[in-house]
């Protein structure tokens, strides 16, 4: 990489450059390509790690036996695509939510599991909603889209 890099090319393609690397090289790896790039190096980079896609990546291609799938601004198809999911844990059992607030109470009523996506309402709405009703909210955690999640429904032939 470095012999490839030194003459300080405007395209560079790296195929699968963190495969089999320790996790220590992965990371400086992602600051290298992090460099590249404010520097003014288009990088293309073909990977199995979709953290590492999510990490990196401005544009997202998905090619699925030779034929390109889809291929968008990665943060247009984590709005467009992706699912945010808000799991909120209650002190106390309840036993229904506040008019207009979507999703499930699951564990016999201790937590509400809500899918945050394009056309719902917001977590932020949720979370408002629950607070201004009194539940007895205990804990609340987020987890972001992962592009994981959307690959795996492009392939499935789910989105597109």
């Amino acid at each position: 990489i470095a012999k490839a890099l030194v003459h300080r090319p405007k395209l560079v393609f790296l195929d699968e450059p963190t495969a089999g690397v320790s996790v220590e090289l992965r990371r400086e790896l992602w600051s290298y390509v992090r460099k590249l790039r404010a520097e003014g190096t288009t990088v293309v980079l073909t990977t199995h790690y979709l953290e590492e896609a999510q990490e990196l990546a401005d544009r997202v291609g998905v090619i699925n036996q030779g034929r390109l799938l889809l291929l968008e601004e990665k943060a247009s198809l984590l709005a467009r695509l992706g699912h945010r999911q808000l799991v909120v844990r209650f002190a106390s059992r309840v036993a229904g939510l506040p008019k207009g607030v979507e999703g499930v109470l699951a564990s016999g009523g201790l937590e509400l599991q809500f899918l945050e996506r394009a056309g719902t309402s917001s977590s932020a709405q949720v979370l408002s909603a629950l607070f201004a009703s009194g539940l007895p909210v205990a804990d609340v955690a987020m987890q972001p889209a992962r592009l994981e999640d959307i690959l795996l429904r492009v392939l499935k032939g789910e989105a597109s």
